[in-house]
């Protein structure tokens, strides 16, 4: 499979992630509306377009930046673009303050489990990262390097900016 193909079959999977996180007509444990897919949601809601028009709208934010992201970062080197890392330790970096800052709100208006589950997803994801970028590090291919960038935009577009407040 070509380096092109790859890239856009990881598109599916990152927008997969961008349309569940707003599956559901509020925030749920399955469905934790990602402020990354949200925000877009919200402003194409006022268009009084159908669901389905609304929802791949506000999912291509998202999925173009990371088909920009890996067209334009994805070098011969295979090696994780330093651009990549960094906007990678950025986006973890506001995840930990969005979400210890949303802890109270999510208590209170989704519930300890919810809070749980979704501190868990995002463990998950950074693990993930981590693991990736470790075998990147040793042993530099393109399937690990795309799939940095695939699990940091599914985790942007799923659960990276939950939604941690009252509902909607």
């Amino acid at each position: 499979m070509s380096t092109k193909s790859k890239i856009l079959f990881g598109s599916l999977i990152v927008l997969t992630a961008c349309v569940l996180t707003i599956f559901a007509n509020i925030p749920k444990i399955y469905s934790p509306y990602s402020f990354s897919v949200v925000l877009p949601l919200y402003f194409f809601n006022w268009l009084g377009l159908s669901r389905a028009s609304i929802y791949i709208l506000a999912v291509i934010p998202t999925v173009t930046l990371y088909l920009i992201w890996s067209f334009f970062f994805i070098k011969k080197s295979l090696v994780i673009s330093k651009p990549t890392i960094v906007i990678s330790l950025i986006l973890i970096v506001l995840s930990i303050i969005f979400n210890v800052l949303g802890y109270e709100y999510g208590i209170k208006y989704q519930g300890l489990l919810y809070v749980i589950v979704i501190y868990s997803y995002n463990i998950v994801f950074l693990v993930a990262l981590a693991i990736v970028f470790k075998s990147n590090r040793a042993n530099p291919t393109l399937n690990n390097c795309l799939s940095f960038n695939i699990i940091l935009f599914s985790w942007l577009g799923w659960s990276a900016l939950p939604w941690l407040g009252e509902v909607l």
